[in-house]
C-alpha cells in the first residue's frame, strides 16, 4: 500500500481548483463553506474553518470565529473603530476578535 507523503499543507492544496492553487493568504468561513484565499485567486470549499485550522497548525492561525490568517502574509496590524485588525497580503483587513487577541500578540501579530 503506497504511503501518503503530502504534508498538511500540500493535503489542504488539493481540496483547490488547480487554478487557484498557491500560498495561503487567509481563509473565511462563509455558512457551510470556506473562502480561501490564495496568491493566485479565492475558491470555496465544503468544510468546517475548526477543520482547516487543524490541518494547517503551524502555518497560521485562528484570529476570528470566522477567519483563519496566513503567518507569512500579515503585512501590518490595524486598529479601526477600536477593533484590532491585520492588513493581509492582498489588501483586506481581517478582524482579531477578543478571544483570540491574546494569542495573535503572542505571535507577534499585534
Amino acid at each position: 500500500m503506497p504511503v501518503d507523503t503530502d504534508g498538511p499543507r500540500e493535503a489542504f492544496q488539493r481540496r483547490l481548483p488547480f487554478e487557484v492553487r498557491a500560498p495561503l493568504i487567509r481563509i473565511e468561513a462563509q455558512d457551510h463553506y470556506l473562502n480561501v484565499v490564495t496568491q493566485k485567486g479565492n475558491a470555496l470549499i465544503l468544510m468546517r474553518l475548526s477543520d482547516a485550522a487543524a490541518e494547517l497548525e503551524g502555518q497560521g492561525m485562528q484570529v476570528h470565529r470566522s477567519h483563519w490568517i496566513a503567518q507569512k502574509a500579515v503585512t501590518k496590524p490595524r486598529r479601526e473603530k477600536g477593533r484590532d485588525m491585520l492588513v493581509m497580503s492582498d489588501g483586506a483587513a481581517v478582524p482579531v476578535s477578543r478571544s483570540y487577541r491574546a494569542a495573535a500578540q503572542q505571535a507577534g501579530f499585534l
